[in-house]
């Protein structure tokens, strides 16, 4: 994910992505 801090995705959805990504 490129934006963690989007608006758009919940902060769990977007901590779960980076995880992933990273």
């Amino acid at each position: 994910y490129q934006q963690p801090w989007a608006p758009e995705v919940p902060p769990e959805q977007t901590f779960e992505c980076a995880i992933t990504v990273n």
